[in-house]
């Protein structure tokens, strides 16, 4: 029968961590709590182990060797955890063995055989989590939400040190406060309040600021709760996303679309058909209309110059020109004439034509040219 127990190492071969008793099968031959691998056995042993533990933390698949120990073949199963920790399960192939007392072990044998499956099994899925989130160009973790107000990181995926680098898991566990250390002090109470929310089971759904090298970095965070299998406890599978050139193009976009909205000078998108994409308030308000009135009009109704038909072979002498200036007459609601010069300029946006014109109304300027006419 199969023997297994199970070490955890940090990434200089150093034992941190054991599954003990061990099986009594194996415990004359496994390493002790603190004793480092690179010293374990003799030196072809410790040649073999020291190319082991360089793979176990540079793959993200679990590594497998076999090796002999006091005459006993032994196989080590490798699952990395992260760049500071592996877990080893050795397990004796010898199936000769025959105990010379009763095991040691309080679970019992197949109790134990048991427990170490659900373990590998569970640090399979937790790898396969890790390797997925790993190569996502997100903040990805799990954080416990405790009764009194507290908090703890669970997995963290190792973009957290990309994102924040020093992040220091048990530092943040152990205060709470130093996860706030560099949120925008304007944002600080609104990130906390929004954490505090998540006991509501209400979805965790946040933008905020953080200080960085004295510039000023936009995250956005997003997770939604459930309940921990203790019925106290608030688990909630977050991520955070930077946001911070969004944020710039959002803004960018924003003052480009206040410039238009409040430009003094009437501008109108016109599609194809004569209709109106898009206009500012200077154009509907040229003519005499409300937003609304004018959003329903098209063309040949505020120029007397062009019907349906005209219109087209307008169209298409724009669409073959693309950018010139002309004038030309519009009528008002109330029915009056606006002499104006329109600029037009015909553009692709979102897989549309649109004439970007924009229109200047000349009609006190020409009245001054025809006096000035009549003075010569």
């Amino acid at each position: 029968m199969i023997k297994i127990a199970c070490t955890e190492i940090n990434n200089l071969g150093t034992v941190i961590a054991v599954s003990k008793p061990y099986p009594l099968y194996l415990s004359d031959l496994l390493p002790d709590l603190g004793l480092n691998l690179l010293d374990f056995g003799d030196e072809e042993t410790r040649e073999l182990l020291k190319n082991f533990i360089d793979l176990i933390f540079s793959s993200d698949c679990p590594i497998e060797i076999e090796l002999e120990l006091k005459s006993t073949p032994i196989q080590l199963t490798a699952h990395c955890i992260n760049e500071n920790k592996a877990f080893i399960y050795w397990k004796s192939l010898n199936l000769n063995l025959t105990p010379a007392e009763p095991a040691r072990n309080d679970w019992g044998f197949n109790e134990l055989t048991l427990q170490e499956k659900l373990n590998a099994e569970f640090l399979k899925r937790e790898n396969t989590v890790r390797r997925f989130t790993d190569n996502l160009p997100l903040v990805v973790f799990e954080i416990c939400l405790s009764s009194d107000g507290s908090f703890e990181f669970g997995f963290v995926n190792k973009e957290m040190q990309t994102f924040f680098p020093g992040f220091n898991r048990e530092a943040v566990n152990a205060d709470n406060s130093l996860l706030f250390v560099r949120v925008h002090p304007d944002d600080k109470e609104m990130l906390f309040n929004s954490i505090k929310n998540s006991f509501d089971m209400h979805t965790w759904d946040v933008e905020y600021r953080i200080v960085e090298n004295g510039g000023i970095k936009w995250v956005k965070g997003y997770g939604r709760p459930e309940v921990g299998s203790d019925g106290k406890t608030i688990t909630v599978c977050c991520y955070l996303q930077d946001i911070t050139e969004k944020k710039k193009i959002l803004e960018e976009l924003e003052l480009i679309d206040f410039s238009f909205r409040r430009s003094a000078t009437p501008m109108i998108f016109i599609k194809s058909d004569g209709s109106f994409l898009d206009f500012n308030e200077a154009a509907y308000k040229l003519l005499g209309y409300t937003k609304e009135e004018f959003k329903e009009l098209r063309v040949p109704q505020i120029n007397p110059n062009y019907n349906d038909d005209s219109w087209k072979k307008r169209w298409e002498l724009l669409r073959t020109k693309r950018a010139f200036t002309f004038t030309t007459q519009l009528k008002r609601k109330d029915g009056r004439l606006v002499n104006i010069e329109a600029g037009a300029n015909v553009i692709e946006f979102s897989e549309i034509e649109v004439n970007c014109a924009v229109i200047t109304d000349v009609t006190e300027k020409q009245k001054i040219e025809e006096r000035l006419n009549l003075v010569d």
